[in-house]
């Protein structure tokens, strides 16, 4: 039986897994996430709130290649870049939600750099 759609208010965090393609140095080579992470029309995300162990490291290591986790509240993507967050949950994730809409290079990294990085 397919989970149900859970709400998703404008202060549940959002937890954006952040892949080794999109772990890279700055300037001071200090490594960090690129504004490609946060760029995809459809962006998927575990809403923290719905994952199983409570634990971001879950959404972390889903699938190979997850270096950290980018946080962020769902009002701050439906408010400050106009974004439409919903949950959609999947077989193999109950936590998983989309962020969906236009995203420019320039909010992409207005957006890398208002999350908190978690790794």
């Amino acid at each position: 039986m397919p989970s149900p759609v859970e709400p998703i208010d404008d202060d549940d965090l959002l937890w954006r897994r952040i892949h080794s393609d999109h772990w890279i140095p700055d300037t001071d080579g200090v490594y960090g996430p690129s504004s490609a992470a946060f760029i995809d029309p459809s962006m998927s995300v575990d809403a923290a709130r719905l994952v199983q162990s409570g634990d971001y490291h879950e959404t972390m290591h889903r699938d190979a290649g997850g270096v950290a986790v980018a946080q962020f509240s769902a009002g701050y993507a439906r408010h400050t870049h106009g974004q439409v967050v919903a949950h959609d949950p999947q077989p193999d994730n109950v936590a998983h939600s989309l962020v969906t809409g236009n995203k420019p290079r320039k909010m992409a990294r207005e957006w890398r750099t208002a999350s908190t990085i978690l790794t």
